[in-house]
């Protein structure tokens, strides 16, 4: 993990169609060399990725560009991952929405154990 420690682990799944893929994330505090800030050693919040959270070999993901907000001019640390509507992600990224359109499954109904389809 290229760090003296780390601590305040976040684990969360990957969302589906993520662009790594079925996998984990993990965030967690600690001194690395790469950190966002330049410093080296500097401690930071660093991601990571796995695809088996059973078996996890936690990958470090290249975070070379900061958060583009005022916050982050500060050390980044201690996150939380939230879940938000259409309408809510809009709205933080300043987008005036007019409509939103929710387009309902065509199946509905599953027995026991039967996949879902993930195509509408």
């Amino acid at each position: 993990m290229n760090t003296t420690y780390a601590e305040g682990p976040l684990v969360f799944k990957a969302n589906l169609h993520d662009s790594r893929g079925k996998g984990y994330y993990m965030y967690a505090d600690q001194k690395w060399a790469g950190s966002p800030s330049g410093e080296f050693m500097e401690e930071q919040y660093q991601p990571y990725w796995t695809a088996d959270v059973g078996k996890p070999n936690w990958q470090p993901i290249n975070w070379t560009l900061k958060p583009d907000y005022d916050q982050s001019l500060g050390v980044i640390r201690h996150g939380h991952v939230w879940s938000l509507t259409t309408a809510e992600h809009a709205a933080l990224r300043g987008a005036n929405l007019r409509s939103i359109q929710i387009i309902p499954p065509k199946k509905r109904v599953y027995r026991i154990g039967e996949s879902l389809d993930l195509k509408g």
